[in-house]
């Protein structure tokens, strides 16, 4: 299969340091990962979900791919702002920035809205208007946007801002599974996250599912600090819940993650 081949190949260069740069080609080829998983969602109810129209909040994770290093400065500055501003839109619950913790310039963004209203009222905004002229220019393939939904067993909280964002530290994990194993997954997912939320130094635990596919999930953990994600009681929780789900999911490698800091605010002010 070509895309399972180009797959691999991105992985490869992922684990050689140039994961990256190829962000927007992950995320696009672990949506066509394995299609033949469809066949046994049909044959096998057992598992299905009773209820996938959740929740009416709007919510959209996107990865910029690789920004042209003399755009750099001009592009932050203008992602920081429109940032900044939307925050203090009524409608907005979050929003953030993040970058791979090596540094590689291929931001990730996290936006999220009380409803589509409140992300049309946002789009509306000169700060987004003037984001998006500088993003243009600035960005060397197509950003990819992924509209995401609550998953409605696991209601997702309002991340609190870090104390000091500088040195807090982020994961993003994305996961397929096929149909008949959807619930079986969310349980194992729902512990972990609830067990994480309880600990002082977490900031943030929440799934989505994608809105158009209830197989595909996104995971986005907070930490106050890279040493608090690897501390014991995080550790623990995460030995708890791998071999819980191994063998859940579709494709090769299993998940894809990164290890990301947070960049939404100017330090320097």
């Amino acid at each position: 299969m070509k895309v399972q081949k180009a797959y691999d190949k991105l992985i490869l260069k992922a684990r050689r340091g140039a994961g990256f740069l190829l962000t927007s080609a992950a995320v696009l080829l672990i949506m066509e990962c394995n299609k033949s998983e469809k066949e046994r969602d049909s044959m096998n109810g057992k598992d299905l979900p009773t209820d996938t129209q959740n929740t009416e909040t709007f919510q959209e994770i996107g990865f910029f791919g690789e920004i042209k290093r003399d755009c750099w400065d001009e592009f932050l500055a203008a992602v920081q702002k429109n940032i900044a501003h939307s925050r203090e839109e009524p409608g907005n619950l979050c929003f953030s920035l993040y970058i791979p913790e090596e540094g590689t310039p291929a931001p990730i963004w996290f936006e999220r809205f009380t409803g589509k209203a409140a992300h049309e009222y946002h789009k509306r905004q000169p700060y987004f208007r003037d984001a998006i002229a500088v993003i243009q220019k600035s960005v060397v393939g197509e950003p990819v946007g992924i509209t995401l939904r609550e998953v409605c067993e696991i209601p997702a909280t309002v991340p609190p801002r870090a104390d000091n964002p500088k040195t807090s530290h982020y994961g993003i994990t994305l996961y397929e599974v096929p149909l008949y194993k959807r619930q079986s997954f969310i349980a194992a997912v729902k512990e972990l996250i609830t067990q994480s939320r309880d600990l002082k130094m977490n900031l943030e635990a929440n799934i989505y599912q994608y809105a158009d596919d209830p197989k595909r999930f996104v995971l986005i953990q907070g930490w106050t600090g890279i040493g608090e994600s690897q501390s014991g009681s995080a550790q623990d929780l995460e030995k708890r819940f791998n071999p819980t789900v191994e063998g859940y999911f579709v494709c090769h490698p299993a998940v894809i993650h990164w290890s990301v800091k947070d960049i939404s605010t100017d330090y320097s002010q």
